[in-house]
């Protein structure tokens, strides 16, 4: 702990400012550090020599809501610098606030790799609506991208890009 932050090269100067912004406090052990404390080690150590390439799986998982925006800010500005992040996570709003493109790996294979945006268009919201009257079914199929029609019993079951939601609504109408 002491070599790594006790010189005055640039690597310690950066992890002294690091550790200032994602409130670490240096001087414990790290057996006797908080699983959030640990965590915030592990960042200033990845961030502090300026890496071309930073790999980060779960990196707020453990920190308070005050540290993971200190770290958004962080990330913003080291991909401003030029460097590529790579970062998993489970937690879409923090992927939605911090991704240009995003990977969805299910089952260990990669399913796709997308801008946000792309991605977003993509995904289907599923509609569900009931109808007191007679109402003729083939009317949905021309709504952009809806997919599985189905109508029975005067309820109707879709799929809908959230690109066509504002289409679906005025056509329910």
């Amino acid at each position: 702990p002491s070599a790594c932050f006790g010189s005055a090269s640039p690597a310690t100067r950066r992890a002294r400012e690091l550790a200032e912004r994602l409130y670490l406090d240096r001087h414990p052990q790290a057996r006797a550090l908080s699983r959030g404390n640990l965590q915030k080690r592990g960042l200033v150590q990845a961030l502090m020599s300026h890496p071309d390439l930073l790999v980060l799986d779960e990196p707020t998982n453990g920190l308070d809501p005050l540290v993971q925006h200190v770290f958004h800010r962080l990330v913003r500005e080291v991909t401003a610098r030029g460097t590529t992040v790579l970062l998993s996570s489970h937690v879409l709003s923090e992927v939605q606030r911090l991704a240009d493109r995003v990977g969805i790996i299910r089952q260990g294979q990669r399913v796709a790799v997308e801008r946000l945006d792309d991605l977003r268009a993509k995904s289907l919201h599923h509609v569900e609506a009931r109808f007191a009257g007679p109402v003729d079914p083939a009317v949905f199929g021309t709504v952009p991208g809806v997919r599985r029609v189905d109508f029975a019993g005067g309820v109707l079951r879709c799929a809908v890009p959230a690109t066509s939601l504002d289409a679906m609504v005025k056509t329910l109408g």
